[in-house]
């Protein structure tokens, strides 16, 4: 393969480029850039008047008013001088990455970007503002998940690309494959994924590439996150490649920091040295070999780049001179452009982006919820009063995070009092002593303990404890309301308890943290009260947060409701606190700023000092009530199996090998019935063997709910400076046996590129959550994959630090990260989105945060694992692990168990006194297999005998008759249901299947509507994402040569992911014959034809099964059935036409062999583009002309017309219909049957009943209507044959419903794709109303690949009318006076008709 090579995009200024103004109002919307002298990747001849043609295109580009001068030319003399700061506009492709972006042009343009989400503009508005108010300088599209074929995917991003061709735009990771995608380039799966892993990367030196070095032991190594590249195979001459790899080579983190990268890393033949003392565009040449992969890409027309690596990623070397050198582009490109920009940049703009606020701190809101103000209030204020003068509300996608205090809220001014006690712990036995003797009465009620049970290396410090008692004390109980209310996402009911036990209920429309951060924003208090306390919390809430709080932070959705509350916290007014390194304690209370008094510092200090009198000797501990349960044995139960968890892990790689995520982390859940028990003795042992940094303990006794926790991580901590740090954790290894083993172990995970790859990605995903709060520049990662051990486990941990802004409170900091990146995955949205169609099972406590918020606005919160909760009787652990690329099934499933070990073993231990040790059970049991489900009433009335079925074995037999259903599944139920989902919703007391016979004696179900034909009879068979599709051909003639290559051109035609303006599923479609022909010839019999589905993704249709897409079968198939396949429609797709274009094949073969007979359908029609019908010879139409463009349309000119509507609507997530024109050529006369089957009718049966179409006409059509009697009328008259003909064929090749042997011309209309990439209002199975955006692969226009299909309906109508026609009509001789001859076969036969045959034959007067 051959490469043109262009070193240089400061080098791709041409005259039609140069003095281009900066609002050009006369964009021409279909007519692209193309590059003047095109470099060649296998064609070298291709016709110059083509590209002559093409400069004439560009030329019409430019504005009238410079064509002819040289004002270019001028302008680019005069001196220039460099921009004081560059305005980006960063679109935002709902990625967990783009700050990160965001905090490197913020430092580098001098100026924050302006950061906007995909769907969150239309494109008139983002003209508007890059056109007419002049307000950027240069555009950065940024990586997310999914690909740009998918228009949820990428949003505005295709339009941006192909309107703003004066604009400088970079490209990351999806942004680049955007640009490759929009242009004509194929996207497709790399070799293997690759997340999280480092490669070296040879460019061309271009000046994206301005003083960073290239090639092998170079020192330029970068981060990819990528699973599908751009297919360098198919880039358009327009793209040129500028960057590329290794696929073998990539490495890890460690790999990176030594000199021994591996030394089969080969280095092409590139060009190093400059042409005439710099690199020509289109001069350069070289070869890129096959195993390379593209790594970045520019348009030779065009200020667009783009890099499939993330320059941002904290291990990418050189990532920010990356990030200079463009904007030196844009500086260069406007300044040599336009020598009056500078004038005309707006600042009004420029003040605004340089408010504090400007970056528009967002919040990660999915695509389809409710859009609310940004918090800079200007750029969008503009455009809100543009569209609505009267509007003062604004729809922009961000989230106000900016601390204002809401003028409802009471103000409370606190006043703080406190006591130091020295060296007190250490005096009295510890932590542990002062909670039980201070708050371990009564069960430990109410109670709680922020315990560093662990402060090896200074991991931890001090331990906050307390509990009810304190006048402003007061419990916090949050339950998030349904979660199908689309329109009030993170809504709950809120439930206050005040000292006095008083309840008060409140309904919060906003949600729990905005509730949390007015609260905290309404004390006042003065900072002399805190001075001297070497600690954060001061008193504040203190409490847990669980998972399902992410629908607040920007999550679609929760799938499954959580059992525990969704938050609980305290208000603790009075608490203890420990310094372990001095073993001082403090103890606080906050008290109104009126409240001289403190009863409660007085009378602890008492309780103190009395149990330091009682120490008889350190360590000693005070005597607890021990309760524990008897009545439940047993161990944990894991709500899936060994087997269930492993196909979850295998489904999260098909996620990540599709570009979906980079990470996910997938979880589950283990249970116990424990009954009545001690739950703070339980605690107190699982702190003793399993200590950790971040371990807490908290009873909600109203709640029936205790938590022990032993959590080694931190997620997030806020102090009085503004210093945010979040400490992931990712990464896991069991301790060793002997300090050898132990050593080996630690090795291992500091080794593990599967475990660096984890927290590198995680990383990342920190940095972009803390850069979203932060001051710019200030993100840093002081410890990058430092291990860690603890009693059972060495962990992998990193450290991201950032300075808080000013304009940020403490609640927006955590909403901004949580929940935690690394219980969730990259990218977040996404990957939480697609981890709740995993898992099936609430995460409830497990998966959140515990810790305080502080009055003072500091807090300290931790990643609740290793923990067990315990609630209303029941104790359950979380676990899991993050599935990356290189995850292996197996080991992610023992890795899962390792993480349950230290808490299972402590509550079994707990137990154990209680049974025979030598009987103890054990710590986990593996659940049996899924319950099967039961039919206690299912019958069959056959023949009047009623036949009951009373178990899962019998109605699976039942399921696997044909009468009943297809193909068995694992469920043994395909014959009643696609899916488990739809048997849910049946009732499982009773089902009743009653099948009536029509007969008393014979039982008779006739299977409807996937049979055509009487003759020549086709059954299709097979759905869009089930193993296979295909047909079964009954009445095919024996004897006829037959093999896969004659059936697989026309499904080659049909298959999908041929060209940008289809749909990007990417199969091959390749067949298989399975019966009916023998040694390459048919035998008569029925012939089976296969295709295999290989890229399925029913996964992008999870929402679907639950919405209705507007337009589509899904409602019509639940109303009819009651049930229906969900994934990719099922029956009602256009991949069931595959069958129907197998056999299509098969029939054109027969008709072409017998009479010459051809059927040719094209592209006559693209919503407004309209093919003239004159413009087309049918006599003389070939296959060729029409496979000549991706559209099918055998004009060029009108080709082109039609490529540039479909994409004009393809980068906008739309689509348009069309028309498709098919003739018959060689008909036989007579081909058809009056009245009901007449052969106009069996066409119009037949392609109607194609997906999508909605029109049909033959000859005239309506357009008759509008014509008189003779101007309709076609005339008939004598060929130079004497053969009778007609001069005008109005009729289209037929009359009275039968063949009249003209060319038969008839057109099919075909509707706009209903599954489109744009928010419609829809209806749920259940009845409810909401906004859908679709999912999936689909084509913008379906008639290009319609083409096929119209070929082989029509053919199967003809094959059959003929078979008919002969075994009617041609039994016994014809009339020559009024019948043309019989047509003859045009190919030989095997073995020759016995000579008697031939006498009887021509005796008769048949001519054999």
């Amino acid at each position: 393969m051959n490469f043109t090579l262009c070193s240089s995009s400061s080098e791709l200024r041409y005259t039609f480029v140069e003095g281009l103004p900066c609002t050009n109002k006369n964009m021409v919307d279909s007519e692209p850039f193309v590059k003047v002298d095109k470099f060649n990747k296998k064609d070298s001849t291709r016709a110059s008047n083509h590209n002559a043609r093409k400069l004439l295109m560009s030329s019409n580009l430019m504005p009238q008013r410079l064509k002819g001068s040289n004002m270019g030319r001028k302008h680019l003399k005069e001196p220039g001088r460099k921009l004081e700061f560059v305005r980006t506009l960063l679109i935002d492709n709902y990625d967990s990455y783009t700050y990160n972006i965001y905090q490197e042009l913020s430092v580098i343009n001098g100026v924050p970007p302006m950061v906007m989400r995909n769907d969150e503009l239309t494109w008139k508005d983002i003209r508007y503002y890059l056109y007419e108010e002049n307000a950027f300088d240069n555009v950065v599209i940024s990586p997310g998940p999914g690909s740009p074929a998918c228009p949820a995917d990428i949003g505005i991003c295709l339009q941006v690309l192909l309107e703003c061709w004066d604009i400088p735009i970079l490209g990351v990771c999806l942004g680049h494959q955007a640009l490759g995608y929009v242009h004509g380039a194929k996207v497709v799966h790399a070799s293997e994924p690759v997340h999280g892993r480092l490669s070296e990367i040879e460019h061309n030196r271009c000046k994206l590439f301005n003083d960073i070095p290239s090639g092998h032991n170079s020192g330029f190594k970068v981060v990819r996150y990528h699973s599908l590249v751009v297919d360098a195979e198919s880039l358009p001459d327009e793209l040129i490649p500028i960057a590329w790899t290794y696929s073998r080579d990539a490495l890890s983190f460690i790999e990176t920091q030594k000199s021994d990268v591996p030394s089969e890393f080969a280095v092409g033949s590139f060009p190093t040295k400059p042409k005439n003392g710099s690199f020509s565009p289109f001069s350069c040449s070289g070869k890129v070999r096959s195993e390379k992969v593209l790594m970045g890409i520019v348009h030779s027309t065009r200020p667009h780049y783009g890099l499939q690596f993330h320059p941002e990623s904290i291990a990418t070397f050189h990532g920010r001179q990356i990030f200079k050198n463009f904007r030196e582009i844009t500086e260069d490109y406007w300044l040599n452009s336009r020598a009056s920009f500078i004038k005309k940049r707006n600042f009004d703009y420029t003040a605004c982006m340089q408010m504090p606020n400007a970056s528009r701190l967002r919040t990660e809101v999915p695509r389809h919820r409710q859009l609310v103000s940004n918090s800079d209030g200007q750029l969008y204020n503009k455009i809100s009063r543009r569209k609505n003068s009267e509007s003062n509300t604004s729809s922009s996608g961000a989230v106000n995070m900016v601390n204002l205090l809401h003028p409802g809220i009471g103000v409370k001014y606190l006043k703080l009092r406190w006591k130091r006690f020295k060296h007190l712990a250490g005096q009295v036995g510890g932590a542990k002593n002062i909670f039980c003797a201070l708050f371990g009465h009564h069960k430990a009620e109410n109670t709680f303990w922020l315990d560093s049970s662990s402060i090896e290396k200074r991991r931890a410090r001090f331990s906050f404890m307390g509990g009810k008692g304190g006048t402003l004390w007061k419990q916090l109980t949050y339950k998030l309301s349904d979660r199908s209310d689309t329109t009030l996402k993170g809504s709950g009911f809120l439930s206050v308890e005040d000292a006095q036990g008083s309840n008060r209920n409140t309904f919060l429309e906003e949600g729990f943290l905005d509730f949390l951060k007015k609260e905290l924003m309404s004390f006042r208090y003065d900072e002399k009260d805190y001075e001297g306390l070497p600690f954060e919390f001061h008193g504040g809430y203190i409490g847990y947060m669980g998972y399902s709080l992410k629908v607040e932070c920007g999550a679609s959705s929760n799938c499954h409701k959580s059992r525990t509350p969704d938050a609980c916290f305290f208000f603790a007014d009075n608490l203890v606190v420990i310094d372990h390194c001095s073993d001082d304690v403090y103890i606080l209370s906050i008290n109104k700023e009126c409240t001289s008094t403190t009863p409660w510092l007085d009378n602890t200090e008492q309780k103190l000092l009395r149990l330091k009198a009682s120490a008889t000797n350190e360590g000693e501990e005070p005597t607890l009530q021990a309760f524990r349960s008897s009545q439940y044995q047993g161990s944990f139960v894991v709500d899936k199996s060994r087997e269930q968890y492993i196909k979850d892990v295998d489904r999260c790689l098909e996620y990540i090998k599709d570009g979906e995520s980079y990470e996910l982390c997938l979880t589950t859940q283990m249970r116990k019935r424990i009954g009545e028990m001690d739950s703070l003795g339980l605690y107190l042992h699982l702190r003793e063997k399993n200590p950790a940094p971040y371990a807490a303990w908290l009873n909600f006794s109203k709640e029936k709910l205790c938590v022990c926790c032993s959590s080694p991580e931190r997620f997030l901590r806020l102090d009085r400076n503004g210093v945010l740090e979040a400490k992931p954790i990712k990464g896991t290894i069991a301790r060793g046996a002997t300090l050898e083993e132990d050593e080996q172990r630690k090795l291992q995970l500091q080794y593990s590129e599967k475990d660096q790859a984890e927290n590198l990605m995680i990383v990342d995903l920190l940095r972009n959550d803390l850069g979203r709060v932060c001051e710019p520049g200030s993100v840093h990662v002081p410890h990058l994959m430092d291990v860690e051990s603890y009693a059972t486990v060495h962990t992998m941990v990193s450290t991201i630090r950032g300075k808080k802004r000013s304009d940020v409170s403490a609640v927006d900091c955590v909403r901004a990260a949580f929940p935690g990146g690394s219980m969730t995955g990259a990218p977040k949205l996404r990957s939480m989105e697609l981890l709740d169609s995993i898992e099936t099972s609430p995460r409830g406590i497990y998966s959140g945060s515990i810790g305080f918020f502080s009055y003072n606005q500091t807090f300290d919160l931790n990643i609740v694992i290793r923990t067990v909760v315990v609630h209303e009787g029941e104790a359950s652990i979380g676990a899991g692990g993050a599935i990356v690329a290189l995850s292996n099934p197996e080991d992610e499933y023992d890795e899962m168990m390792l993480k349950t070990r230290a808490p299972a073993k402590a509550v079994t231990e707990f137990f154990t006194p209680i049974f025979d040790k030598k009987q103890s059970p054990p710590l986990v049991s593996q659940p049996s297999s899924p319950p099967s489900f039961f039919f206690s009433s299912l019958f069959l009335v056959v023949g009047g005998l009623r036949v009951s079925v009373g178990s899962t074995a019998m109605a699976s037999s039942l399921a696997s008759k044909p009468f009943l259903g297809g193909a068995s599944r694992t469920d043994g139920f395909s014959g009643f249901c696609s899916s488990s989902s739809d048997l849910r919703t049946l009732s499982s007391s009773s089902v009743q299947f009653v099948i009536r016979p029509r007969t008393p004696n014979k039982l008779q179900v006739q299977a409807a509507g996937n049979t055509t034909g009487n003759h020549f009879r086709v059954t299709t068979f097979g759905e869009s994402h089930g193993g296979g599709v295909g047909c079964v051909i009954d009445g095919c003639p024996p004897r006829m040569p037959l093999s896969a290559e004659d059936l697989q051109g026309d499904l080659d035609r049909r298959r999908p992911g041929q060209s940008r303006i289809t749909t990007p599923r990417k199969e091959t479609d390749t067949c298989r014959i399975l019966s009916g022909v023998h040694e390459g010839v048919t035998t008569g019999t029925p012939i089976l034809v296969l295709v295999p589905n290989t890229d399925q993704r029913g996964r992008d249709y999870d929402e679907m099964s639950v919405a209705y897409r507007p337009s589509h079968a899904d409602r019509t198939y639940d109303q009819k059935y009651g049930i229906r396949s969900v994934q990719g429609g099922g029956r009602s797709s256009a991949r069931e036409t595959i069958g129907r274009v197998a056999a299509g094949a098969l029939a054109k073969k027969i008709l072409k062999a017998f009479s010459g007979t051809e059927v040719f359908a094209y592209v006559s029609q693209v919503q407004k583009v309209v093919l003239p019908e004159e413009l087309v010879d049918h006599h003389n139409l070939t296959l060729d002309q029409i496979e000549s463009n991706i559209v099918r349309c055998p004009d060029p000119e009108y080709a082109e017309k039609m490529i540039a509507a479909i994409d004009a609507v393809r980068v906008k997530g739309q689509s348009i219909g069309g028309v498709v024109t098919c003739i018959v050529k060689n008909c036989p006369p007579g081909l058809g049957s009056p009245v009901f089957d007449k052969l106009e009718a069996e066409f119009a049966k037949a392609v109607m009943s194609l997906p999508a179409t909605k029109g049909f006409e033959i000859g005239s059509g309506f357009a008759g209507t509008f014509l008189t009697g003779s101007e309709h009328n076609d005339e008939f008259y004598l060929d130079d044959q004497g053969k009778i003909r007609t001069r005008t064929n109005r009729s289209g090749g037929t009359q009275g419903g039968l063949s009249n042997g003209e060319i038969i011309n008839m057109r099919i209309a075909f509707k706009p794709t209903a599954t489109i990439g744009k928010k419609q209002n829809t209806v749920t199975r259940d009845k409810k109303e909401m906004e859908l955006i679709a999912r999936g692969r689909h084509d913008p226009c379906v008639v290009p690949r319609a083409v096929p299909m119209v070929e082989a309906a029509i053919a199967l109508v003809l094959v059959d009318q003929l078979m008919a026609d002969f075994a009617q009509c041609h039994m016994f001789p014809i009339n020559p006076d009024l019948q043309d001859p019989v047509p003859q076969p045009m190919v030989d036969l095997q073995d020759p008709v016995p000579p008697p045959m031939v006498e009887a034959a021509e005796a008769a007067g048949v001519h054999i």
